[in-house]
C-alpha cells in the first residue's frame, strides 16, 4: 500500500506507479504566472511613463507604483499558496487496472478511470521537465470539468479529459501508463507526445 494513496489500490490490483503534481508547474502551467508577471511589469511601465509624461511629482510616482507592485505581489503570493494547496491535496495512482486521481482543497474527491474506459492517453511535455498526461473517455462518460479543475485538458468544456497534470518524469510515467493500458487492449503504441515550450 502507498504511503501517499490512503486507502491505496485493492490488494488484487498492483501498483505501477503514484505521484503528485510539482506545485511549481501548478503554478506555471495552470495559473500562468509568467505572463502574469510580465503584465504587471508592463503595467508598473505604463504608469511610470504615463506619471513622467504628464509631469506627476516623484513621491506621487513612488506612491502609486509601491502600492500597485504590492497589490500585484499579494496576487501572486495568493496563486503560489494555491498551486500548493493544489499540489497538497493531490494524488494520482495507476495500478494495472485503473488511473484513480484523488484531489481537492475544500471538498475532496476522487475519480476513479478503470482501464478498459480509456479511449486514448497522449503526454504534453514542457520545457521544465514535467509534463501532463490527458485520458480520453468514451462520449457517454460525463464529468463536471468544475469539479475536475484543474486536472483536466484545457479547453475540453464539451468533452473533459481528466488530466494528470505537472508530473515529474512524465515520459517514463507515460510508458508506465502506456504498458498498463496496452494488457488491457486499449492501446498499441504509447501515448502520443507533444512538446511544449512554455
Amino acid at each position: 500500500m502507498s504511503a501517499l494513496f490512503h486507502g491505496g489500490a485493492p490488494p488484487d490490483e498492483q501498483v505501477l506507479w503514484e505521484g503528485r503534481p510539482t506545485w511549481q508547474s501548478i503554478l506555471r502551467h495552470v495559473f500562468h504566472v509568467r505572463a502574469l508577471v510580465l503584465y504587471f511589469i508592463a503595467i508598473v511601465i505604463w504608469q511610470i511613463v504615463d506619471a513622467l509624461s504628464a509631469g506627476e511629482p516623484g513621491n506621487n510616482l513612488m506612491a502609486s507604483t509601491a502600492g500597485f507592485a504590492g497589490l500585484a505581489l499579494g496576487c501572486l503570493a495568493i496563486l503560489s499558496l494555491m498551486a500548493w494547496l493544489i499540489w497538497r491535496t493531490t494524488t494520482y495512482l495507476i495500478t494495472d487496472r485503473r488511473v484513480v486521481l484523488r484531489f481537492g482543497i475544500a471538498l475532496p474527491a476522487t475519480l476513479d478511470v478503470p482501464l478498459n474506459l480509456v479511449q486514448n492517453a497522449s503526454v504534453k511535455m514542457h520545457s521544465d521537465g514535467t509534463g501532463d498526461i490527458s485520458i480520453e473517455l468514451p462520449k457517454d462518460q460525463r464529468i463536471a470539468p468544475l469539479l475536475l479543475w484543474p486536472h483536466l485538458k484545457p479547453w475540453q468544456l464539451t468533452k473533459p479529459e481528466p488530466m494528470l497534470r505537472g508530473i515529474s518524469e512524465p515520459e517514463k510515467v507515460a510508458e508506465l501508463f502506456a504498458t498498463a493500458l496496452s494488457a488491457h487492449g486499449r492501446l498499441n503504441d504509447s501515448p502520443a507526445v507533444d512538446g511544449d515550450r512554455s
